[in-house]
């Protein structure tokens, strides 16, 4: 056997059977004693190391899910405030006597459409509907019809920021949060009785919204 390259410590791997005998009566040298009392103190400060990070990670790990929680609770806060407001429009809307939408007819076949099986939707009848010069309809609506459209319209474009209809692509989502805050901002900032009539909703980006 080749005892060249036996290590010199005896903590470090093979040792003959002589000295395996003195360590285990306790006989050993002070550079052991110093080497096993070493190891004994790396052992004891890498537990300690592992102890602080695993705690470290816990704190980590508390701190992001109370962020989630928080970053939840602040986001159902604002669908919540949100759904109250569409609520609150809605109600408005209908109360009104009546009010009237300018629009592109193609609008107005979307608002159809996509209202058609809603039980509540009743769809304006043909004297309702006007032709103007400029290629738009002006079309006269009931509160009730507009009440349909603003919750219909707010639901479709998820304008909540969370629940809503997810059946529809981004431009009919788009479509719907401007047909919303088109006629939802006009019945929110008119000062109007039960029963009165609207000023004129136009939908229509080339001219100033009334």
């Amino acid at each position: 056997m080749d005892h060249s390259r036996r290590p010199t410590s005896i903590f470090g791997g093979y040792v003959g059977f002589a000295d395996w005998v003195r360590v285990m009566r306790g006989h050993l040298t002070p550079e052991e004693i110093a080497e096993r009392d070493a190891q004994a103190k790396a052992r004891v400060a890498a537990a300690e190391q592992a102890e602080r990070d695993r705690k470290e990670q816990q704190a980590r790990e508390a701190k992001a899910s109370a962020a989630r929680v928080a970053q939840y609770r602040e986001r159902e806060r604002l669908i919540a405030e949100r759904l109250a407001v569409v609520k609150q429009r809605t109600t408005k809307a209908a109360g009104v006597g009546s009010g009237t939408l300018v629009c592109h007819p193609d609008l107005l076949a979307f608002i159809k459409d996509r209202l058609k099986l809603n039980t509540d939707w009743h769809s304006p009848r043909a004297e309702a509907i006007s032709q103007l010069d400029d290629g738009l309809i002006r079309v006269s609506l009931s509160g009730p019809q507009l009440a349909c459209i603003v919750s219909y319209m707010a639901d479709l474009g998820q304008v909540t920021g969370g629940y809503g209809l997810r059946s529809g692509t981004d431009a009919e989502r788009a479509i719907a949060r401007r047909l919303y805050e088109g006629i939802a901002l006009v019945v929110e900032k008119t000062q109007i009785a039960p029963g009165g009539t609207l000023p004129e909703i136009l939908i229509d980006d080339r001219h100033p919204t009334m």
